[in-house]
């Protein structure tokens, strides 16, 4: 592609259209491919002012050449600005859609996003996506025998509490509010958080039901994608409740 467009510029050169010439080649060019700087640096911008040289003989002034030089990398330091900004934009928008899709299919909604009751069943409450268990919603009353090793593990309507051996835990809010859900949190901690069943990667346990197990298996590319899909969603504010120790159940 290079040795086409150095062709092209030197014809410009000679008949007095260089500058249009310029533009509207590296413009096309840079909208078809991701041009990179060591292309530029090594390959093209030598060869573009060899060949400026070779053709300026009586037909250019110095000061002229100098003023194309310049603008020749002006241009091509613009366009490919601007075709890697598309490139990495598009590239992001990819990542979104795979983290929704393993968002979906991982079953994240099930206990993370409050619920809707209609008298089809229940739906996920769209306006409170993967907002976590709602902050107003009242605990109630604990069967002691749930607590016991091997009795029973409850839910609430929602899913997004339950209640074992553990105690009681509550789905956590996963929107980018800062407050209230992971919009402070790096990438960084979100993988290792669930690379190692900690909160931010160091903190407490992650309790169950979250299967941090079975999302440890992911790859990182995986779990960034999760990462970059759900920080791109509305954030919620909604300050989900710590949990609570099976002692102080009750008190």
């Amino acid at each position: 592609m290079h040795s086409k467009f150095i062709r092209f510029f030197a014809n410009g050169i000679k008949n007095c259209s260089l500058l249009k010439k310029i533009t509207n080649y590296i413009i096309i060019s840079s909208s078809l491919t991701k041009l990179k700087s060591s292309l530029l640096l090594e390959v093209i911008i030598p060869k573009i002012l060899y060949k400026t040289q070779k053709y300026k003989g009586g037909r250019m002034s110095p000061k002229l050449f100098t003023i194309i030089t310049i603008i020749v990398f002006v241009i091509i330091g613009v366009s490919y600005n601007i075709s890697s900004g598309i490139t990495d934009e598009g590239e992001k928008r990819v990542l979104i859609k795979k983290g929704e899709y393993l968002v979906t299919i991982g079953g994240c909604n099930d206990c993370h996003t409050p619920k809707i009751f209609t008298e089809t069943g229940m739906k996920l409450d769209t306006e409170r996506l993967l907002s976590g268990h709602p902050s107003e919603l009242i605990i109630p009353e604990i069967p002691k025998n749930v607590l016991q090793s091997g009795n029973w593990v409850l839910m609430n309507p929602h899913l997004t509490a339950a209640v074992g051996p553990w105690g009681i835990s509550f789905a956590a809010n996963l929107t980018p509010d800062e407050q209230t859900g992971i919009g402070l949190w790096k990438e960084s901690n979100f993988v290792a958080a669930l690379k190692s069943g900690k909160h931010m990667g160091a903190g407490r346990p992650i309790l169950p039901p979250m299967p941090w197990e079975n999302m440890a298996l992911a790859t990182d590319d995986d779990l960034k994608a999760i990462f970059a899909y759900l920080t791109s969603i509305p954030p919620v504010k909604n300050r989900v409740p710590q949990p609570i120790p099976p002692n102080e159940i009750g008190k």
